[in-house]
Formats: structure tokens, C-alpha cells, sequence
């Protein structure tokens, strides 16, 4: 599903009306994350809105969560098969981003490297370790739905 049509299909449904859907996208992979005794971080626009707003933003229909290449094999040879099982597919593989879709909503899982010199790498731009390697946590609170997600680049 093209990104730029699944947009153009939001904004005429009402951009606003993929909140809830996405809350219930980001609870069932937090928890079978947690099943696996794995983790993930939030990334990009879906981080900055909730640490900025405690909530998601209303004119997005993408979500972003981040992992470290070392959990990629339990990521693919347990997490993915898990949550193909709750309806998410998979639509778009590449060496560092897996994206899958629900309810015509997207989760981008992008693979971040560890680097000589405390770096961390995602699509050859390098930022500083200590932002992704601090162990924390925050709060999503919308409608009724609160779950602890734990963040490692804040």
C-alpha cells in the first residue's frame, strides 16, 4: 500500500478518526514485545508527540518504533510471525526499516547499529549512544488506554 494513498485515504475518512486504531495497534505490540521479553523504542513523530503531548498526534497515520540490529533474528523469527496473527502484515522489507500495516495504519520498525565511538547509526546518519541506551519510561494516556512503553532515546 503506497504511502502517499494510504495519506490521501486518511485525510478524506478523517485523520482524526485513526487515533484510536492506532493506540490499539501500539497496545498489542507493546504487549507481545513484552511477551517476548523484548523491547522497542518510540522513534521520530510518534516519540516527540508523546513525550511532548503525553498523546499521538491527530494528523499523522504512521507510527514509528526502533530496535537495535541485535534483536532483528528474535524480531523476525518471533515477534513478526506473532503479530501476523492479530491481522498486521507485512508490506515493505528493507535492511533497515520493516514496515506492517493494520487497519490501513502503519508501524515503521526501524534497525538501528551500534557504532565504534559511542554512535548509533540509522540510515547513515550517526547520533550519540547516550540518547539511545538510558532506560526510561513514559506514560500513553488516551481515552481510557494507558500503557508504560519503555524509551531508550530520550
Amino acid at each position: 500500500i503506497d504511502f502517499f494513498l494510504n495519506k490521501a485515504l486518511w485525510t478524506n475518512i478523517g485523520i482524526e478518526n485513526s487515533v484510536p486504531i492506532r493506540i490499539k495497534n501500539l497496545l498489542d505490540i507493546h504487549s507481545i514485545f513484552n511477551e517476548k521479553h523484548a523491547e522497542f523504542f518510540l522513534e521520530g513523530r510518534t516519540l516527540d508527540s508523546i513525550f511532548n503531548n503525553n498523546k499521538l498526534l491527530k494528523n499523522e497515520h504512521a507510527d514509528d518504533i526502533g530496535i537495535f540490529k541485535e534483536d532483528y533474528q528474535l524480531l523476525m523469527n518471533s515477534i513478526i510471525p506473532e503479530i501476523q496473527t492479530i491481522a498486521f502484515q507485512i508490506i515493505r522489507k528493507s535492511a533497515d526499516m520493516i514496515s506492517i500495516l493494520r487497519d490501513n495504519l502503519y508501524i515503521d520498525i526501524c534497525i538501528f547499529k551500534k557504532r565504534k565511538n559511542n554512535k548509533i547509526e540509522y540510515r547513515n546518519k550517526l547520533y550519540k549512544e547516550e540518547f539511545y541506551l538510558k532506560s526510561d519510561h513514559i506514560f500513553l494516556k488516551e481515552k481510557g488506554s494507558m500503557f508504560q512503553i519503555t524509551l531508550k532515546n530520550i
